[in-house]
């Protein structure tokens, strides 16, 4: 029987390692510019949906300081492919770069490294959104939450960790079916903005 605050621990885990194999936060410094791990990785609910996401701030923000950054990073072999978005002229005012990373295991991880502008109206939010969860997690919280990714990754059905987080916190959803049903009534397109009240 798969245990799975142990998935969810060596995912952690590996993550970790991979973040440093790539100098992501190394990198990103050299050029004036912060990033911030958010998502599942900082909140320790990485499940079966293998994803590293981070937040990036840079004192003087510009997209030659992004594709030079991502550049860097990229020169690692295990970096597979680059997909990228400009959507500075959009509501989140970022540059969107999404790698994906192949690890040992013949197993693709992607990578989300936003790259937000000093006005955008997202600066800031889903760290903080992070953090509340972390504050307001208890151990039945999360084993309801990482069953349901768990479930999730296993079936055709797919969900943003923030919507299973709030269904979860804040609705007393507490099975994959209750979930299932949670969904189709709150469907989301887009960016989701939620946050515990914590």
């Amino acid at each position: 029987m798969i245990d799975i605050n142990i998935v969810a621990r060596n995912n952690f885990e590996f993550a970790q390692k991979i973040i440093e194999e790539l100098k992501i936060e190394t990198i990103w410094k050299k050029y004036n510019s912060t990033a911030n791990l958010v998502g599942s990785m900082k909140t320790g609910l990485l499940m079966n949906h293998l994803d590293i996401d981070y937040h990036i701030y840079s004192e003087d923000f510009s997209i030659k300081t992004s594709f030079s950054a991502v550049a860097e990073i990229a020169q690692n072999p295990r970096v597979k492919q680059i997909h990228f978005k400009n959507n500075l002229e959009e509501e989140d005012r970022c540059l969107e770069w999404h790698l994906e990373y192949l690890d040992k295991q013949v197993r693709i991880w992607q990578i989300d490294l936003i790259h937000i502008m000093n006005d955008s109206p997202y600066v800031g939010t889903f760290e903080r959104v992070a953090e509340k969860i972390n504050l307001v997690l208890t151990d039945e919280l999360r084993s309801k939450i990482l069953n349901i990714k768990w479930n999730l990754s296993k079936g055709n059905n797919k969900a943003m960790g923030i919507e299973v987080c709030k269904a979860v916190i804040d609705d007393n959803v507490s099975t994959y079916p209750e979930f299932l049903k949670w969904k189709e009534n709150n469907s989301n397109e887009g960016i989701m903005i939620w946050e515990p009240k914590a």
